[in-house]
């Protein structure tokens, strides 16, 4: 058995991504109306497991949105003036616990209502905030699923930093070497092998691309790479081997 079991959210449990894609595409939509989102929503693929500060930064600069941006809100940085009005957006939908359960990925939440089969001990560690995380939790019906929750209000440095899963490996006494993570993105399995982890990446076709980089540096293998169907069998393989090594 596993000493911990930890997933992720956003991209992992439930196509959350798409969600935040759409916010970042209508917030910035608001400051530029020429800006399409359309072009926003793809831009933002490649911003997908960094930080708010990294994507909105990103997308500022793509989309020349900081004039727009210090004047919607000249008190904080531009960044900062951006997230504001996209999470304004956001937790809107996430109020929708329908629309959540919509893009969620049931055969990744099966395996977290399964996966004490595997682990000592269950976490979520996110760059999401809590009251976001919470409520895409609640709508999953996972509010009480792990024995641990790290978001990025926990930590001083998200994905691909290594901060959040050292945190949960500390909360819950588990050594690294005994333990894994379940991600889609590559910052997120950068992440999690920084803090010793084990990995099972389950990319869709967004980050796909990152991940199988990750493959070909060795920093993960192609058979730790699995899809939505094999997902399962992937965690319980890999759980054997960490287990027994």
């Amino acid at each position: 058995m596993l000493d911990l079991l930890a997933f992720d959210l956003d991209g992992t449990l439930a196509d959350t991504e798409l969600l935040k894609a759409d916010s970042y595409a209508w917030a910035a939509h608001q400051l530029r109306p020429d800006v399409e989102q359309d072009a926003v929503r793809a831009a933002y693929t490649d911003c997908i497991g960094l930080s708010r500060q990294e994507i909105a930064t990103s997308l500022l600069h793509r989309f020349d949105l900081e004039a727009a941006a210090r004047q919607r809100d000249g008190s904080v940085p531009p960044w900062k003036s951006y997230v504001g009005l996209r999470l304004e957006r956001y937790r809107e939908t996430l109020a929708d616990g329908d629309l959540v359960r919509a893009h969620a990925r049931t055969r990744a939440t099966a395996l977290v209502r399964e996966s004490h089969r595997y682990a000592r001990a269950v976490a979520l560690v996110t760059t999401s905030g809590a009251r976001n995380a919470g409520l895409v939790l609640g709508a999953l019906g996972l509010a009480d699923a792990f024995d641990t929750v790290v978001t990025a209000d926990d930590v001083s440095a998200t994905k691909p930093d290594p901060e959040g899963y050292l945190l949960a490996l500390s909360r819950l006494g588990a050594d690294a070497r005994q333990s894994m993570a379940v991600e889609d993105s590559a910052a997120g399995v950068r992440g999690a092998v920084a803090a010793g982890l084990a990995v099972v990446a389950v990319p869709d076709r967004h980050t796909r691309p990152g991940v199988e980089a990750l493959v070909r540096a060795g920093l993960i293998d192609a058979g730790d790479v699995a899809t939505a169907d094999t997902l399962g069998a992937a965690v319980a393989r890999r759980a054997e081997f960490v287990a027994t090594a």
